[in-house]
């Protein structure tokens, strides 16, 4: 096993002992990522849920290398964990469906509205779960939500965004993407993790086009 990182560079900025449980489901492009980023900043208790194979073309876009292509992305992913930060994650190989979440954040990187649902149905006053973030990506276009999933006014600008999957945009998670969009909305995720964590404070909605670096 690696040793542990130092943090030292970063712990102005934000410090491991400030780090909760994380559960991320999905970890695809996105996914994959965030939980790479989390590792490094000190988070060493992460969840991961996901029950899909690495393909060739997920590693284009994600922290997949070309000899994980056939493994389960949660065992390919904790072994990629352990090397480059010392922590092995607790690994899911399966979807999630509704299973308890306690004492936990919560990262959603689905791709499919009746997933994210069955998420939210989970996290939704939940006072185990303290913040609720959800990537949504579509070409290089991304959206970062972060919520706490106990706030009356989160809830109901949240659910609005919980449309059918029948309405879906082509800006709506589930199409293809590239590594800068990958890399920018798990950027988002991990920046309003850290900074909830620390301050309590989070942005409820960040959207870019990566492609342009400028708000959407």
């Amino acid at each position: 096993m690696s040793e542990k990182l130092n943090h030292a560079h970063h712990a102005s900025i934000f410090h491991p002992r400030d780090a909760k449980p994380t559960t991320i489901i999905g970890v695809g492009a996105v996914g994959s990522l965030v939980a790479d980023a989390l590792s490094k900043v000190g988070v060493r208790d992460i969840t991961v849920w996901d029950n899909d194979t690495v393909a060739s073309h997920n590693c284009s876009m994600s922290l997949y290398r070309p000899q994980d292509v056939g493994k389960l992305k949660v065992c390919a992913l904790a072994e990629i964990l352990e090397q480059h930060s010392g922590i092995v994650p607790k690994t899911h190989e399966c979807d999630y469906r509704g299973e308890a979440l306690r004492h936990t954040s919560v990262v959603a990187c689905v791709h499919s509205m009746p997933a994210r649902k069955l998420i939210w149905d989970s996290v939704l006053m939940n006072p185990s779960v303290d913040i609720f973030c959800d990537s949504r990506t579509g070409g290089a276009y991304i959206e970062v939500y972060a919520i706490n999933p106990c706030d009356r006014r989160d809830i109901d600008r949240y659910q609005s965004l919980l449309f059918e999957e029948s309405e879906r945009t082509e800006h709506s998670c589930g199409n293809h993407g590239i590594i800068y969009g990958s890399l920018t909305a798990a950027s988002a995720v991990v920046a309003n993790l850290t900074r909830y964590w620390k301050t309590g404070e989070k942005q409820w909605r960040y959207a870019l086009r990566s492609d342009m670096l400028s708000p959407a």
